[in-house]
Order: C-alpha cells, then structure tokens, then sequence
C-alpha cells in the first residue's frame, strides 16, 4: 500500500508530513483553475526542495493537453504528472 498526501501549501507542513514518511507528497500546480491547495511556482519549488524522504508528485487539474510542461508526455493522460522543475 502506498501513501499519498496530496494539497501541501506551505514548506513547514511540508517537513512535518515528510516527517512521518509517506511513499508521495503531493503539490497543486497553480494552472489558473481556482482551487484551495494550489500553489505557485515558486512554492513548489521550495515545497520539493524541503522533501528528503518521499517522493514529490505535481498534480496537474487541466484539461487541455496542451498546457503544462513540453516534457515529450502530451499524449498521455496530465493527471498526475511530473513537471521537469519540480524533479529532485
């Protein structure tokens, strides 16, 4: 079983939750759809670099194929996927 915590907004509760050592930790990415939990680029990037034990995962809400990262995977579902700046 693995163990994902999905809609951290802030660094501190970021090392706390990695504290406990979930599989996966979980950032919104801000796409300009109103959402409680997404956060910034900039966010993100402090979020991944405060993660030492799980593995960072960036949830993507869009639906067009054609927005986020050209990371050579748009033809392939952007439910949950990794964007290249975010990658430890």
């Amino acid at each position: 079983m693995l163990t994902q915590i999905y809609g951290l907004t802030a660094v501190g509760d970021t090392v706390e939750v990695d504290r406990l050592q979930p599989d996966h930790i979980g950032v919104v990415l801000d796409e300009g759809i109103e959402t409680w939990d997404s956060v910034d680029d900039a966010t993100a990037i402090e979020i991944a670099r405060a993660i030492e034990n799980a593995r960072l995962v960036a949830l993507s809400l869009s639906t067009d194929s054609r927005s986020g990262p050209d990371d050579g995977r748009a033809a392939q579902p952007r439910r949950s996927c990794i964007s290249p700046v975010l990658t430890r």
